[in-house]
């Protein structure tokens, strides 16, 4: 399965400011992992929200996963890929990207809105572009930690590929053997 969007996350104050003493020190902000979660605070009944700019986590975490590819489409443009896997599962009105250091850089999240649904024990590729509008151009760079989501389906194509030849193989031995047959009994 494959889900991409192409959200608008508020970058939060401390994303900025971690941002900044990168900037001036010479070097980029490092985004690592993206991190999903279904936007519910403990005792509200809400879901999803309008992030302020002011958040230090998510609302309700229930995934975090290291990026798989990394694309920059323009200098505040980037395409992100996850494989999001394992057993979390949940409703995802709320995404986070977390630096190098563990600080919440970014977080989307809309009031009442659900981008997807992540399903406990299936493996989806998550592609978001997400526009990073208020930094200077190129301050940020995407981290590549996890497998490119391209490589983690090899395995499984490559036996479904395997399966279909060895299909029609069989089908194809079958009908030479009943098209010989045929043949022999008209000619016979």
């Amino acid at each position: 399965m494959s889900v991409e969007n192409i959200i608008a996350p508020v970058i939060t104050q401390a994303g900025i400011n971690k941002t900044m003493l990168a900037v001036n020190a010479g070097m980029k902000a490092k985004v690592t992992h993206v991190a999903l979660g279904d936007g519910k605070l403990v005792g509200a009944t809400r879901n999803g929200y309008t992030p302020t700019g002011t958040e230090t986590a998510l609302a309700h975490e229930f995934a975090r996963y290291q990026i798989g590819s990394a694309e920059n489409l323009s200098g505040n443009e980037v395409a992100l890929s996850v494989l999001c896997d394992g057993a979390p599962q949940g409703w995802v009105r709320e995404i986070g990207y977390f630096l190098d250091d563990g600080t919440l850089f970014a977080i989307w999240s809309a009031d009442a809105t659900a981008l997807f649904y992540k399903q406990a024990g299936v493996p989806m590729a998550s592609v978001l572009t997400i526009a990073l509008f208020g930094l200077p151009a190129d301050s940020v760079q995407m981290i590549v930690g996890a497998p490119n989501v391209n490589l983690t389906i090899v395995g499984p194509f490559a036996a479904l590929s395997a399966e279909l030849l060895r299909l029609q193989n069989r089908v194809l031995i079958d009908d030479v053997a009943t098209y010989t047959a045929q043949v022999q009994k008209t000619y016979s």
